[in-house]
């Protein structure tokens, strides 16, 4: 659940225990950490979840000290690339360089072979031999590639 969608219109709190300012204030002083608030509170963090999902003010200051947090992060990583960190240089070119062309690449190789390890064999056949081949029950311990069930079906409708 997203904590810092907008409030929705739900079914007002029979007996509110704080006032939204009160949440707020919590988390706040929390640096956004609900389960914080909550202790603070002396209420469970479903309690603090439910006046963020509930109340403008307290979306506000979840999401203010999340920007925060992000702020500090970032300036945590500035210093690191400055002193040349190797960890840092690279992930900030990951990250924020990707405009200038710093991308990371995986590649991915994946070998296909026939039974025990042997080649693959391959014929060519007319499409009246393909639709027999789909009619045939598939042989013992096939599987197929998408994983369903082993017998190959579909061939009823060509």
């Amino acid at each position: 659940m997203d904590e810092t969608a907008k409030p929705s219109n739900p079914p007002p709190i029979k007996q509110r225990r704080f006032e939204p300012e009160q949440v707020a204030a919590a988390l706040r002083a929390c640096h956004g950490l609900i389960s914080k608030a909550a202790t603070r509170l002396r209420c469970a963090p479903s309690t603090v979840r439910d006046y963020v999902q509930t109340f403008e003010e307290c979306q506000e200051a979840l999401r203010d000290a999340r920007e925060a947090l992000l702020d500090e992060a970032e300036s945590g990583l500035r210093l690191s690339v400055k002193r040349k960190q190797p960890w840092a240089v690279c992930f900030a070119l990951k990250c924020l360089g990707r405009e200038r062309g710093y991308i990371e690449r995986t590649e991915s190789r994946q070998e296909v072979s026939g039974p025990n390890g042997g080649p693959i064999q391959v014929s060519e056949v007319t499409y009246e031999q393909a639709l027999g081949i789909l009619r045939e029950p598939a042989p013992e311990g096939s599987v197929r590639a998408d994983g369903g069930p082993e017998d190959y079906g579909g061939a009823e409708g060509l």
